[in-house]
């Protein structure tokens, strides 16, 4: 029994000590005449002390083995343990564990999130019962068991009543093994979709940009052409700039949206903007035909300067103003459009406003202004506002519909530190 707990080598000794004395006992016997055996059973019995030993000792080492193996795998699978709760807490989407009883077995963070539910405590072992959690998620659990192939419908969870997306998938085939559900924010997939839909559109706005090029040169050269012919007339020869300003206006344009779809960085300089500003509503007005007085100019502090790139904000104060004149105008005789310029009380970021007295957007309309293609206008492509912001974030700010203020409906771009983004 020894053997199971020593070393191997001193189980031998120990056995050669054993049979060493039963050696001893026999001369022993033998010298003194007595009849205590013979050389011949004291020889097997100390093979067998050997044997015992021996095989003692292999069985020490094997069960040694065993529990070193056993113990490496219990750490193992304590680790795997620890990684798949950290993986499962840091999900996104919530994670909730049911037995075949109803009973909650395990919830990440986004599930007791969405779910509002209580970490429970350490003597409480049972877990608790999912109708009395969320009954819409229980009746969506029940009516999936009933039908697996069902997709399950969205249910409202919490106080605040958000809509969640939920999806089961059984843990095994035992009728008495528990469901995996995942939680989905219904409105984070929605925007997840959205974004999908964006960048989709943001594409196929890059393919248009790019078909629009060809016959857009072609505009451009045949009225160079029709401007150098000795026939033309004075009055045409200022029709003839006038195409060739718009077709480079038109190819600015088309160069911009190629670059968001290249992803190339803006080249930012300091610019200051009250002069900036001053010399764009001069040719915003001779364009629209509009008296000067009707863009008013608001910069605080006067010596304000901006880090952009100053064709983009061409385009995005021109998309922002031209809004201004046809929606916030609309019905107006005399246009009344502010450009203001300053910086934020609370961050001290710069920004850009565009103001205009006309009754703004709701809610919806708001959140809908800066997709692609969409328009309330029949003359409008839809385009204005998604270039302007796309433009906004080349150049790191944030162009946002800010709501009406004053009497006035503001869009405003807030420009952020700037960072040389320029490749080295």
């Amino acid at each position: 029994g020894g053997s199971l707990l020593i070393p191997g080598r001193l189980a031998i000794l120990f056995a050669a000590l054993a049979a060493l004395a039963v050696l001893a006992e026999q001369i022993v016997a033998v010298i003194e005449g007595g009849t205590g055996g013979t050389f011949t059973r004291a020889g097997i019995l100390g093979a067998a002390y050997f044997a015992t030993a021996i095989i003692a000792y292999l069985l020490a080492r094997r069960i040694r083995e065993s529990e070193a193996l056993a113990a490496r795998r219990g750490a193992d699978l304590a680790n795997l343990e620890k990684l798949n709760e950290t993986i499962i807490r840091r999900l996104d989407a919530g994670v909730l564990v049911v037995d075949h009883t109803g009973r909650i077995r395990l919830a990440n963070e986004a599930a007791r999130r969405l779910l509002r539910i209580r970490a429970r405590p350490p003597e409480d072992r049972g877990g608790a019962a999912l109708d009395t959690v969320s009954a819409g998620l229980a009746e969506a659990l029940g009516r999936w068991r009933k039908q697996p192939a069902r997709e399950p419908e969205p249910f409202q969870a919490g106080p605040r009543r958000v809509t969640v997306q939920p999806r089961f998938t059984q843990l095994g085939a035992d009728a008495g093994a528990g469901t995996l559900v995942f939680l989905h924010d219904a409105a984070e997939l929605a925007r997840q979709a959205q974004q999908l839909k964006l960048a989709s559109l943001g594409r196929l706005t890059a393919s248009i940009a790019h078909e629009i090029r060809n016959p857009l040169g072609a505009i451009s050269h045949a009225a160079q052409l029709l401007a150098e012919s000795p026939r033309l007339e004075a009055g045409d020869g200022r029709l003839t700039q006038i195409i060739r300003e718009q077709s480079d206006r038109v190819n600015t344009i088309v160069e911009n949206v190629l670059q968001l779809s290249r992803g190339r960085p803006a080249h930012a300089e300091p610019v200051a903007i009250r002069g900036w500003l001053a010399e764009f509503a001069r040719e915003f007005a001779l364009t629209h035909h509009l008296d000067p007085a009707c863009l008013r100019i608001e910069v605080e502090p006067a010596e304000l300067e901006i880090p952009v790139d100053t064709t983009h904000l061409q385009q995005v104060l021109w998309n922002l103003t031209q809004n201004a004149l046809e929606h916030g105008n609309a019905g107006r005789t005399e246009p009344r459009i502010t450009l203001a310029a300053g910086r934020d009380p609370e961050s001290g970021a710069a920004y850009l406003e565009v103001r205009d007295p006309g009754p703004g957007l709701d809610a919806e309309a708001a959140q809908q202004a800066f997709e692609p293609f969409h328009t309330h206008s029949a003359r409008g492509t839809g385009l204005g506002l998604y270039i302007a912001r796309e433009l906004c974030e080349l150049n790191q700010a944030a162009l946002e519909y800010v709501g009406s203020l004053g009497g006035e409906s503001r869009f405003r771009a807030t420009f952020h530190p700037h960072r040389n983004t320029e490749p080295a």
